[in-house]
């Protein structure tokens, strides 16, 4: 692994294009945050979690659909996610009224427990997290971030 890897100082890949760079970067970050994450709650994982908070994006109950959807994962990966945590009770999963064929998903009693227990430990979390990042670069983030969802969502419906 080279020096720059390890030491955690700003990666330089001169074979690659900064697309490339930032690509890489965000997959290592992504499993550096869910390692992160796992070792956070005892109860849940990150993955979980994110279920879980996903949840809290629609003003009505969502269908597993709808939940992977928002987490960008498969429904079969959204089914056993929401599977686990309503054998814990962290969410219902109920029939559709209108479409037996839907399984909406309902936060169980444990989750507003959860929320509330680990409230300023998640607090704490991201101020560590974002310590030393000015809004303005989180904003510029977010706006990248987006741009790549939209760019993303039109490769997989094969208009690039």
């Amino acid at each position: 692994m080279k020096e720059n890897v390890k030491s955690g100082q700003a990666l330089r890949m001169p074979a690659y294009g900064a697309e490339c760079l930032l690509f890489g970067a965000l997959l290592a970050y992504g499993n550096r945050l869910q390692v992160l994450g796992d070792g956070f709650y005892t109860e849940v994982t990150t993955k979980q979690w994110f279920l879980l908070a996903c949840l809290e994006l629609f003003e009505a109950p969502p269908t597993l659909g709808e939940v992977a959807g928002a987490m960008g994962c498969s429904h079969q990966n959204a089914k056993q996610l929401a599977l686990k945590l309503a054998q814990k009770g962290y969410v219902l999963l109920r029939r559709d009224a209108a479409d037996a064929r839907r399984t909406r998903v309902l936060p169980g009693p444990a989750a507003a427990a959860l929320r509330e227990n680990y409230r300023q430990k998640q607090q704490a979390f991201m101020q560590a997290l974002f310590a030393g990042v000015p809004q303005k670069d989180i904003k510029a983030a977010l706006d990248v971030i987006a741009k790549l969802d939209e760019n993303m969502r039109a490769m997989q419906e094969g208009e690039t």
